[in-house]
């Protein structure tokens, strides 16, 4: 017989669903976001796992800040997600507990967002902003001598 989601649902009294086992019933259902939220109960999901089953449902900015329970986060793992989801600098401020951002990784994802001098004036509890750094991120933003003084009193950098 073919046994469904809603058969797996109902039979969860009877047998206990690893990810082992539904990496086996891939072939007869499809396993969304909604039924792993709903089976964390039975079994617990790393994002390995959530790697692994990119081609059985969409992962979005919004399911991962839901599942800060079931798995960490870190920007390893965002920047390997580039392709299942957009990421913008307010999802970047939202995520400060699951992650340290530094100058480094915003480098980095200059493909992702665009991130302008109001941005970066708050992030100054996440990153140290430098001059070495304002001359960096010329290509992102257009900076001022009115920026620059603002900027000497929010960060320490050699101005």
């Amino acid at each position: 017989m073919k046994v469904g989601w809603k058969g797996l649902k109902r039979c969860d009294k009877l047998m206990k669903v690893t990810r082992k086992s539904l990496k086996c019933c891939d072939k007869l259902m499809k396993v969304t976001w909604k039924h792993l939220k709903c089976c964390d109960k039975l079994m617990k999901v790393t994002w390995k796992h959530l790697k692994c089953c990119d081609k059985l449902m969409k992962v979005t900015w919004k399911h991962l800040k839901r599942c800060d329970k079931l798995m960490k986060v870190t920007w390893k793992h965002l920047k390997c997600c580039d392709k299942l989801m957009k990421v913008t600098w307010k999802h970047l401020k939202c995520c400060d507990k699951l992650m340290k951002v530094t100058w480094k990784h915003l480098k980095c994802c200059d493909k992702l967002m665009k991130v302008g001098w109001k941005g970066l004036k708050r992030c100054d509890k996440l990153m140290k902003v430098t001059r070495k750094s304002l001359k960096c991120c010329d290509k992102w933003m257009k900076v001022d001598c009115k920026d620059l003084k603002c900027c000497c009193r929010n960060h320490e950098g050699n101005l």
